[in-house]
């Protein structure tokens, strides 16, 4: 039996949030999650857009478990593209939905490249990788929301915390040390406004979250991930990673913030 899994697609947000077709329900379209194109951009040569040219229906059938699905503009099924399956709907076009394991939707990947300035840092000298994961309890977290003028002065963005209840696991390595979870101190970027990791977007929104601060501390050493500073007219998330090492000698670090997502 063809599976869905055979092809490196994703239904577009799990066949629910999809664009009200005037074709009525039960259609979709089939993305591809690595390079954005639909199914129909293949054989079928269709416009690429999640459009009704693009959407797909599933066929019940009594053959045995599972569906058909076929292209309303051309009238072809999925099995189509494969020379050597039948055009009709019938075990051998049959597939099955099946979810992907996957917790990118969940995780928030950090990575900067550390240079210790010459000095002995966790174990490493020169510029190293420092990793950071951190997974969130469930996909959609409910934020506390900051509005930019809660800030003094204003932030250039609307922050987005989220509390440590929200937070799955943490592991943060760089050289021979790793900090977790337990180690998050909370951040006070404005009065009242208090969270265990803050972003510059919301998690699972529309927008690319870009900037965040995350810090930790374990009393032998601490990673300030982000940040934030402030001038004269406007405060800001950064995006620079210190690492401070306080034994058995005090020595520092610094780099550049990179930030990636499952969105």
């Amino acid at each position: 039996m063809n599976r869905l899994r055979t092809l490196p697609v994703l239904l577009s947000a799990s066949l629910m949030a999809v664009p009200a077709f005037s074709a009525g329900d039960g259609h979709f379209c089939i993305k591809n999650a690595y390079h954005g194109k639909y199914l129909s951009d293949g054989p079928e040569k269709l416009a690429d857009n999640c459009g009704y040219a693009e959407t797909w229906v599933m066929e019940e059938t009594s053959a045995t478990s599972g569906y058909c699905i076929k292209n309303e503009a051309t009238g072809k099924y999925l099995s189509d593209i494969h020379p050597d399956t039948y055009d009709r709907c019938s075990a051998g076009e049959l597939w099955q939905l099946e979810p992907i394991a996957t917790t990118s939707q969940s995780e928030l990947q950090i990575s900067s490249q550390i240079d210790t300035f010459g000095q002995s840092l966790y174990g490493v000298s020169g510029v190293h990788p420092l990793t950071a994961t951190l997974s969130f309890a469930t996909e959609s977290p409910t934020p506390l929301f900051m509005p930019a003028q809660a800030g003094s002065p204003d932030f250039t963005k609307d922050l987005y915390g989220y509390a440590l209840e929200d937070i799955e696991s943490l592991t943060v390595q760089f050289g021979d040390k790793t900090w977790s979870k337990d180690n998050i101190q909370e951040r006070i970027p404005a009065p009242g406004y208090s969270a265990a990791i803050w972003l510059d977007a919301e998690w699972g929104g529309s927008e690319p979250i870009n900037k965040i601060w995350l810090y930790v501390d374990d009393n032998n050493g601490i990673v300030d991930i982000g940040g934030a500073g402030c001038n004269a007219s406007q405060c800001e998330l950064l995006g620079n990673v210190y690492v401070d090492q306080y034994y058995p000698d005090h020595a520092m670090g610094q780099g550049i913030l990179e930030v990636q997502t499952g969105d």
